[in-house]
């Protein structure tokens, strides 16, 4: 979507929680970090709500969904890569992505989505829960990649990594509002976060440690 000490450094910036995801159904492999891959730290980048009001329209081929997350087979997200700092380990520039359904592992229904970063090369594997939580498949089994229960404040832990829900109201990207949107914080040294709205999943994913790193932001 490199060499080792590219993927190491990858790690750094990017958390590295869905390294042990499994790229398939069955078999465990290094994979990337599309979903969690960290989100924002506590103390670090700042997630902040942009104003109030505007309808914001599911881009599922499948139809529409009010999911955080919505794993739909055939949704579609494209992102614009851009540095922060100096840049990290993933590419510049356009990236679209779209899920695909598989069979279902120990349970649950499976769904692949490719991560952005083009420097982790194996798609991710999730699974949806009750509501809007949505499972990532970890060392083997399920984690929850987004708990299910959405306050401002509630944790839960991924991979043993506490994460925290923030609400953001309302986010404008390229002149288009998205309401009811919902910032993952990653609780530990890194500044990742991640950001969803209703109906339309990952709007941002921002990974930096220290002063460098990407974001990937909705087209």
């Amino acid at each position: 979507m490199r060499i080792i000490s590219v993927l190491m450094t990858a790690c750094s910036l990017l958390s590295c929680s869905s390294k042990h995801s499994e790229g398939n159904a069955t078999d465990a492999s290094a994979a990337s970090a599309t979903g969690a891959g960290g989100t924002g730290g506590a103390g670090g980048a700042e997630l902040t709500s942009s104003g109030n009001g505007g309808e914001s329209a599911s881009q599922s081929s499948g139809g529409p969904s009010t999911a955080l997350f919505p794993l739909v087979d055939g949704m579609v997200w494209s992102y614009n890569v851009t540095k922060v700092g100096n840049g990290g380990p993933c590419s510049e520039g356009s990236f679209t992505a779209s899920i695909a359904a598989t069979s279902d592992v120990d349970g649950k229904h499976a769904f692949k989505l490719p991560s952005w970063c083009d420097a982790l090369t194996e798609p991710d594997t999730f699974a949806a829960g009750v509501g809007d939580e949505v499972f990532q498949r970890l060392h083997g089994s399920w984690e929850p990649l987004l708990d299910g229960v959405i306050e401002d404040g509630h944790t839960w832990l991924l991979d043993g990594v506490e994460y925290r829900w923030k609400s953001l109201g309302t986010q404008t990207v390229k002149g288009q509002k998205h309401k009811d949107c919902w910032g993952a914080q990653r609780n530990d040294l890194t500044l990742n976060y991640d950001i969803y709205c209703r109906g339309i999943g990952p709007l941002k994913h921002h990974r930096q440690t220290g002063a460098d790193g990407n974001d990937a932001v909705l087209d």
